[in-house]
């Protein structure tokens, strides 16, 4: 990883996100001026433009998802000695470019089993999209009322007549 002595957003340095979050990517793949940090233009459209990119072969685009690859590819190994688990799902604008990043993360986190008797971590990229972490983070807690609306408190609304005699 080579996130240096660069501050990240939470008032550390060194942290994973200097290495592989999406401003990383954005710097790496394209120049300052380029439309891609154009930030009045929807993520989606600006990630569409660099995937568009990287199809073509555009050497800088391909560069940076190389670095991007091998970077992820070894926090997600020391991530998977910690907390071994069986399938890691890539969100987000890893989900957009899934089809240069998995494989490489794959073989990665494949090479480096503690023990080869160790069952197989699943890399996959996401089908959900952007927004996939939100939802997903939504889910748990809207679950209970959509399995049961009756337990939801509901609180009553004064109207405007109601509060004009209340205060007389």
């Amino acid at each position: 990883m080579r996130p240096g002595r660069k501050s990240c957003a939470c008032g550390r340095t060194g942290c994973w996100e200097l290495a592989v979050g999406l401003q990383t990517f954005l710097d790496a793949a394209a120049d300052p001026a380029d439309r891609v940090h154009d930030r009045s233009v929807d993520l989606a459209e600006r990630l569409d433009e660099l995937l568009a990119r990287a199809e073509a072969g555009e050497p800088r685009t391909l560069a940076a998802l190389a670095m991007i690859a091998a970077d992820l590819s070894l926090g997600l190994s020391v991530l998977v000695d910690v907390l071994n688990p069986s399938r890691i799902v890539l969100g987000g604008y890893f989900a957009v470019f899934g089809r240069y990043l998995v494989d490489e993360a794959q073989q990665f986190v494949d090479r480096r089993r503690i023990s080869p008797a160790a069952p197989r971590v699943v890399v996959a990229a996401s089908t959900l999209g952007l927004s996939n972490a939100a939802q997903g983070g939504a889910h748990p807690t809207l679950e209970p009322l959509f399995n049961d609306p009756s337990g939801v408190r509901v609180r009553a609304t004064i109207t405007h007549d109601e509060s004009d005699a209340e205060q007389a």
